[in-house]
């Protein structure tokens, strides 16, 4: 195959030199590159690498071309992907590792990776590393465009990587024209840490005139940013985690951010993890915690915020603690497009405002307009703060008024040491109710429009909150939570779901089936709460971001389901049955008519069950477990929900026999993380990847198995509910 010298391409001739390029037929080719290798060698197999990135910046890769770098080597150099190469989305060109270990990309003073008008490519398990951040003054990952036309370049991967110590960014991409941008962005198990700057960040252009957005379908899973402190004396905002700007549909879940803005000398951030100027973007399953405001300024440090000119997006199931500033911040900066319609549910907050703010925020400046902020089911608690003279558990800032329609139901607002739990100032309203306010140790203390309100009572009669359709709602008294203010640290690769705090510990907690059921409000709940328990929908909804299941005759250790294909496997196990009759497993398909599909005799204490339900729907499919005494009383499980579908036509998996690796094609509806799994003939687990699926067809190269034994393989592909296997055979390479 005939390659061409990589020069930077004018972008003028780019689509002329793309057109020459793609009007002759080509062959995807795979390169090598080790440190034993000859930069006059083909390149073309292990056998005969190169042995420089210098070599490998003097060739243009076509699209679905792959580079790899032998494994546990370092090789110096920025590696440059110029507007020539790739750029088609549909034949991805691959930079990864080969061999054993990850290969180390030593960008020395400058940047890690550049790419420049390009798209349709894909970096997975590599290290860049700009060795120092006071001599390092480049960007770990760099993808930049520049061409006018509102272009969007597509489909680029960036997964398993570490960046770390670059004097810039981790990750930059970003556009200077108009809504030229990217589209079909994905990033996932990314550690980012020990970088200036910022970890992550993807901006453009901004202007409140500006109708449209430069990226679409952007995805952040199971990232992991920590240790970015923002230049000292700083012109510009740094020091933030994870940041979208100019994104229209995004996603960013399973991600932890931590110790950054420790430099910060701007307000207006930095923040753990943050949108801005974006639509339908949601945040969801993330901790961020102790992330600092910075050494001059007074505001932020804020854990997740949802900024300037952000429309119709959620934050919910996020765990934030001892930030500096607000767990949870809502707001409008000077002249920001329109912000409206977003919503805050079923977080938990910590200690939060540990310098300045609390637990949830909002603020609106000049020239904007802001309405639509949904806050419900939130757990927020906070106690007194050395460095913050005015904490509070939730509140307006006071800069601009004209913040409308905000709304905070169901949630539980926990304070110590005669911290506010609610400050609103004069100028500003909000409308609150089915709440529980408690301020443990302290009298209710509530400051709203300028009036400091000691009772529930007085506040309620005063204002008109915690009335709905005339009648009274929220209480003052203790919700009975869990290990309040011990919720600590959860860590990146761990489940939120294991956080052993607050939850409601009793039948007794006020919190226990009160919530306002805002289905009558036209507010769509969720189906889960906070730990992933189904949620029985409506006003027997707890409030806070627990849903209470109560004792049960029959104390059950687990209850779960799986899905392969169109068949519901559920199990459970019994630790203790006391004087059971029997046990009635229910199904439901839409989650509130259930009926009974089995009856099954009791086995006694310490008992695994098993039923398969062959009978079920793609989609959802709920569960609950009846429990009959011989004494006449009946109670129930909490409910599980098992997603199904069939999805054998949809997964592509070859070659078949393999030698070096597996390529996999998996055509997802929704999208969602993915982890594979490749077992041998005795069932050992041999390797695993775990991946980040978009809407559609997703390519998946499974490489680092060249070294296994001939034999009989299984590959387990399980996403979300859904698991498929696949047998392979391994042969000689």
């Amino acid at each position: 195959m005939n390659k061409r010298l990589k020069p930077f391409i004018a972008a003028g001739n780019l689509f002329a030199l793309l057109s020459l390029l793609f009007s002759t037929p080509t062959y995807a080719t795979n390169y090598y590159v080790s440190n034993t290798g000859n930069d006059l060698s083909s390149g073309t197999s292990m056998a005969t690498p190169w042995a420089s990135i210098s070599k490998v910046n003097s060739v243009v890769f076509l699209p679905g071309d792959a580079l790899f770098f032998k494994g546990g080597q370092t090789f110096n150099g920025t590696i440059l992907l110029t507007a020539a190469e790739a750029n088609d989305p549909t034949n991805i060109f691959t930079i990864s590792t080969y061999g054993t270990g990850m290969a180390i990309i030593n960008a020395g003073t400058s940047n890690g990776f550049y790419a420049y008008n390009t798209g349709g490519f894909s970096i997975s398990n590599l290290v860049f590393d700009g060795n120092n951040t006071s001599t390092n003054t480049g960007v770990g990952i760099l993808i930049f465009s520049d061409l006018a036309g509102d272009l969007k370049f597509g489909n680029i991967s960036l997964s398993n990587l570490e960046v770390k110590n670059f004097g810039g960014e981790g990750v930059k991409v970003y556009t200077t024209q108009n809504l030229t941008g990217y589209q079909d962005l994905t990033m996932s198990n990314l550690s980012v840490h020990d970088v200036v700057k910022n970890g992550i960040i993807i901006f453009g252009f901004i202007s409140q005139s500006l109708i449209g957005y430069q990226y679409q379908n952007i995805s952040v899973s199971n990232c992991e940013v920590y240790n970015v402190p923002g230049s000292v004396g700083n012109v510009v905002l740094e020091g933030s985690g994870i940041v979208l700007e100019g994104v229209d549909g995004g996603v960013i879940q399973n991600c932890v951010a931590h110790d950054n803005g420790q430099n910060n000398s701007l307000c207006g951030g930095p923040v753990g993890i943050w949108t801005l100027e974006s639509n339908n973007i949601t945040i969801q399953h993330c901790e961020s915690y102790r992330n600092h405001r910075g050494t001059v300024t007074g505001c932020d440090g804020a854990g997740l915020d949802m900024d300037g000119g952000v429309t119709n997006s959620l934050m919910q199931y996020n765990y934030t603690h001892d930030n500096d500033g607000a767990g949870y911040l809502m707001g409008q900066y000077t002249n920001a497009r329109k912000w409206s319609n977003n919503t805050v549910r079923y977080n938990i907050s910590e200690n939060d405002g540990v310098k300045n703010e609390g637990g949830i925020g909002l603020f609106k400046g000049p020239g904007t307009t802001m309405s639509g902020a949904y806050i419900y089911n939130n757990t927020i608690y906070i106690s007194p703060q050395a460095a913050n003279s005015n904490p509070r558990a939730v509140y307006f800032s006071v800069w601009n008024t004209g913040i409308n329609n905000a709304f905070f139901y169901n949630n539980i607002i926990f304070t110590t040491g005669g911290v506010p739990l609610v400050n609103i100032p004069t100028g500003y309203n909000a409308f609150f109710a089915g709440n529980i306010y408690w301020s443990s140790g302290s009298p209710f203390s509530v400051f709203y429009q300028g009036v400091h309100y000691t009772t529930l009572d007085s506040w309620r009669a005063a204002t008109g909150n915690e009335i709905l359709a005339g009648v009274n709602t929220g209480f003052n008294s203790d919700p009975l939570l869990s290990n309040v203010g011990a919720g600590g640290t959860v860590g990146f690769g761990n489940s939120l779901s294991t956080l052993n705090a607050y939850k409601i510990n009793s039948a007794l907690s006020p919190a226990n089936n009160s919530a306002q059921d805002l289905s009558l409000l036209g507010i769509n709940t969720g189906a889960v709460d906070f730990w992933g328990n189904v949620l029985p929908g409506g006003a027997i909804n707890d409030i806070g971001s627990n849903q209470h299941s109560i004792a049960l005759p029959i104390h059950l250790l687990n209850f779960y389901g799986t899905c392969s294909g169109t068949e519901n496997q559920i199990d459970w196990f019994s630790a203790e049955e006391s004087n059971m009759k029997s046990i009635e497993l229910l199904y439901s398909a839409e989650g509130a008519a259930y009926r009974p599909i089995a009856e099954i005799k009791p086995l006694g204490s310490n008992s695994h069950y098993r039923y398969l339900n062959d009978s079920t729907v793609a989609g959802n499919n709920f569960y609950q477990l009846k429990m009959n005494d011989l004494d006449g009383a009946v109670s129930y499980s909490s409910v599980i929900l098992v997603k199904c579908e069939n999805i054998s036509d949809k997964i592509k998996v070859g070659p078949n026999p393999f030698t070096q690796y597996l390529d996999i094609t998996i055509s997802s509806v929704i999208g969602g993380p993915s982890t594979l799994i490749l077992f041998d003939a005795r069932g050992k687990m041999m390797a695993q990847k775990k991946v980040q699926l978009q809407a559609g067809n997703n390519p998946v190269l499974f490489e680092g198995i060249d070294h296994l034994p001939t034999g009989v393989y299984y590959l387990q592909i399980i996403n979300s509910d859904k698991v498929e296997r696949f047998k392979l055979i391994k042969t000689v390479n």
